[in-house]
Protein backbone atom coordinates (compact mmCIF):
# COMPACT_ATOMS: atom_id res chain seq x y z
CA UNK A 1 0.00 0.00 0.00
CA UNK A 2 1.66 3.33 -0.85
CA UNK A 3 0.26 6.42 0.79
CA UNK A 4 2.63 9.76 0.93
CA UNK A 5 6.13 7.95 -0.96
CA UNK A 6 5.58 5.45 2.01
CA UNK A 7 4.78 1.23 1.91
CA UNK A 8 4.04 -0.46 5.01
CA UNK A 9 6.81 -3.44 4.21
CA UNK A 10 10.17 -1.28 3.75
CA UNK A 11 8.94 0.88 7.11
CA UNK A 12 8.22 -2.55 8.97
CA UNK A 13 11.95 -3.54 8.62
CA UNK A 14 12.88 0.12 9.68
CA UNK A 15 11.29 0.01 12.88
CA UNK A 16 12.09 -3.80 13.39
CA UNK A 17 15.90 -3.33 13.32
CA UNK A 18 15.20 0.30 14.92
CA UNK A 19 13.59 -1.95 17.99
CA UNK A 20 16.06 -3.96 17.94
CA UNK A 21 19.14 -1.64 17.69
CA UNK A 22 17.93 0.07 20.73
CA UNK A 23 17.33 -2.90 22.91
CA UNK A 24 13.57 -2.55 23.46
CA UNK A 25 12.35 -5.87 22.31
CA UNK A 26 9.62 -6.12 25.06
CA UNK A 27 8.34 -2.91 24.22
CA UNK A 28 4.56 -2.48 23.42
CA UNK A 29 4.57 -1.33 19.69
CA UNK A 30 1.59 1.25 18.54
CA UNK A 31 0.24 2.42 15.38
CA UNK A 32 -2.17 4.64 13.87
CA UNK A 33 -3.67 4.65 10.56
CA UNK A 34 -0.39 3.77 8.27
CA UNK A 35 1.52 3.15 11.48
CA UNK A 36 -0.97 0.65 12.41
CA UNK A 37 -0.22 -1.14 8.72
CA UNK A 38 3.49 -0.82 9.85
CA UNK A 39 2.99 -2.43 12.63
CA UNK A 40 1.02 -5.27 11.47
CA UNK A 41 3.86 -5.55 9.27
CA UNK A 42 6.52 -5.37 11.49
CA UNK A 43 4.82 -7.95 14.11
CA UNK A 44 6.30 -11.28 12.32
CA UNK A 45 10.25 -9.88 13.29
CA UNK A 46 9.30 -9.06 16.87
CA UNK A 47 8.75 -11.95 18.56
CA UNK A 48 9.51 -10.48 22.08
CA UNK A 49 6.94 -7.42 21.77
CA UNK A 50 5.15 -7.34 25.10
CA UNK A 51 2.53 -6.47 22.46
CA UNK A 52 0.52 -4.23 19.44
CA UNK A 53 -1.87 -1.53 19.66
CA UNK A 54 -3.56 -0.89 16.28
CA UNK A 55 -6.10 1.77 16.12
CA UNK A 56 -7.60 3.82 13.34
CA UNK A 57 -6.27 1.55 10.61
CA UNK A 58 -8.61 0.84 8.10
CA UNK A 59 -8.26 -3.29 6.54
CA UNK A 60 -7.16 -2.03 3.09
CA UNK A 61 -5.70 -4.13 0.64
CA UNK A 62 -5.18 -1.84 -1.61
CA UNK A 63 -5.71 1.62 -2.81
CA UNK A 64 -9.21 1.09 -5.04
CA UNK A 65 -10.83 -0.46 -1.94
CA UNK A 66 -10.00 2.84 0.23
CA UNK A 67 -12.92 4.39 -0.11
CA UNK A 68 -14.35 1.37 1.34
CA UNK A 69 -12.04 0.62 4.45
CA UNK A 70 -13.33 4.21 5.65
CA UNK A 71 -16.88 4.04 6.28
CA UNK A 72 -18.51 5.96 9.05
CA UNK A 73 -18.66 3.64 12.30
CA UNK A 74 -20.97 4.65 15.43
CA UNK A 75 -18.05 3.36 17.65
CA UNK A 76 -15.74 5.79 16.13
CA UNK A 77 -17.49 8.60 17.63
CA UNK A 78 -17.00 7.89 21.04
CA UNK A 79 -14.15 9.85 22.11
CA UNK A 80 -16.86 13.39 20.74
CA UNK A 81 -19.16 12.95 23.56
CA UNK A 82 -20.02 14.30 26.37
CA UNK A 83 -19.60 10.95 28.13
CA UNK A 84 -16.06 11.16 27.95
CA UNK A 85 -14.23 13.02 30.15
CA UNK A 86 -10.77 13.64 31.85
CA UNK A 87 -9.95 11.03 35.06
CA UNK A 88 -12.18 8.33 33.72
CA UNK A 89 -15.25 10.00 35.44
CA UNK A 90 -17.54 9.97 31.92
CA UNK A 91 -17.79 13.38 32.20
CA UNK A 92 -19.42 13.03 35.09
CA UNK A 93 -18.52 15.34 38.14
Amino acid sequence: MRQAGLRARPTAAILAGFVKEVGAEDTVIVGWSLGGHIAIEAAPGLPGAAGFVVFGTPPVGSVERLGRACLPNPAVHIGFTAEVGAGGSGGRA
